[in-house]
């Protein structure tokens, strides 16, 4: 084999799951021994993990009990790491904990993995409790991942004072200020406290938006019923040509649900037509909820039933024109005008709007907007506002 390529944990990685897909376990288990003999001792963990929960913890145990038998292996941080990580994905926190606390060293990895994955299983309250407890070593400097897995558990418990806190201490380090991910997770905990003009503030502050970021504010703004500020926001977002995701569009058909307009339904309608998203991966989810819209609107079966129909048709090409031939019909409008577009700033916000407030009239606002996008200033410290 000398001079040959030779298989890498991105191979194991890759082998594993086809493994377990074709139910091919004794390959599965040559794999797994070449990992043991090949060293691969801190990534096997994770591949480990690409198993069913039973499986995958069966296999990780052994490998668990093989590191206990070398001093080496179990006294080395990076092993435990994967090894806490590797519990950690299959919601196993009793073992992921008693081998945190059990390590004689910790690194600024394994108080991230700890936390997050406290987090991602709901345990809000343990993360909490272990970011306190590393904020208080000087030693270590919370990072990006730290503060993005934190401020949901805020978010959920709603202890706003908390969340402050660690937005203050955002705000005085500038690698995490400037932070696209850090920004867009205050919006969020803002937003789910209930504190719209903070959620608003954090998204201005934000100086290389993405389409999370909009999505954030977008989703803030449409579930308070801030109607003029969600089309001026939207408005803008198209003006300086960022393309809508399927997210954007689940935000705005249940905002035109909440003006409880139908043709404001129907235009989001149309748009998904025209780009298709009813014949995506993600047309279910879509139109579940232009039906939804449409219920609440109390429009009808025919609208309702050639979403449904079209949604559950998306893999089949040959049956799209007739399913948009049908919902036209439905919309009034050609199937020529239905064709796919970029044009959705022309075609959607630009009409009247929100009980007769037009995007023309709200040019002013959207102004406004682009000013405080551009505001150097935030107000942590001592503000009740923040």
């Amino acid at each position: 084999m000398s001079g040959k390529a030779m298989p890498n944990s991105v191979t194991v990685a890759t082998l594993l799951p086809v493994c377990a897909r074709s139910g091919n376990l004794n390959a599965g288990k040559s794999v797994h021994g070449y990992v043991i003999k090949s060293g691969f001792e801190e990534d096997a963990f994770a591949v480990c993990a690409s198993f069913d929960d039973i499986a995958a913890y069966c296999s990780g145990r052994k490998i668990h009990s093989y590191v206990l038998q070398w001093p080496k292996l179990s006294g080395d941080i990076s092993v435990c790491n994967a090894l806490m990580s590797f519990y950690l994905k299959i919601r196993r926190t009793k073992e992921a904990e008693s081998l945190f606390w059990a390590m004689n060293a910790r690194d600024l990895v394994s108080w991230k993995a700890i936390i997050a994955g406290y987090a991602s299983n709901g345990e809000w309250l343990k993360a909490l409790y272990l970011f306190g407890n590393l904020a208080s070593l000087e030693t270590l400097l919370l990072d990006s991942v730290t503060m993005v897995s934190i401020l949901p558990a805020c978010a959920q418990l709603e202890i706003l004072l908390v969340g402050k806190q660690v937005h203050a201490y955002i705000f005085r380090h500038p690698f995490l200020f400037e932070d696209a991910s850090v920004g867009n997770v205050l919006v969020s905990f803002y937003a789910k406290c209930g504190y719209i003009e903070e959620a608003y503030h954090a998204f201005s502050m934000i100086s290389r938006k993405d389409l999370i970021s909009w999505n954030s504010i977008l989703d803030a703004f449409g579930e308070k019923r801030h109607h003029s500020r969600f089309i001026s926001l939207l408005h803008l977002m198209l003006k300086i040509g960022i393309r809508p995701d399927y997210v954007t569009i689940l935000t705005i058909i249940h905002f035109c649900a909440s003006l409880l307009r139908v043709e404001k339904v129907k235009e989001i309608h149309g748009y998904s037509i025209r780009t298709e998203s009813l014949f995506s991966a993600t047309a279910p989810t879509v139109g579940n909820a232009i039906l939804d819209a449409y219920s609440k609107t109390r429009i009808g079966n025919a609208f309702a039933s050639g979403t449904v129909q079209s949604a559950s048709l998306k893999n089949f090409p040959e049956s799209k024109n007739s399913v948009l031939q049908q919902q036209c019909h439905y919309l009034g409008i050609s199937l020529s005008q239905a064709s796919p577009t970029p044009a959705f700033a022309s075609e959607f916000p630009t009409k009247e709007f929100a009980h007769g407030i037009s995007l023309a009239a709200e040019s002013s606002n959207s102004t406004h907007i682009a000013a405080a996008s551009t505001s150097s200033h935030l107000e942590v410290h001592g503000s009740s506002n923040s």
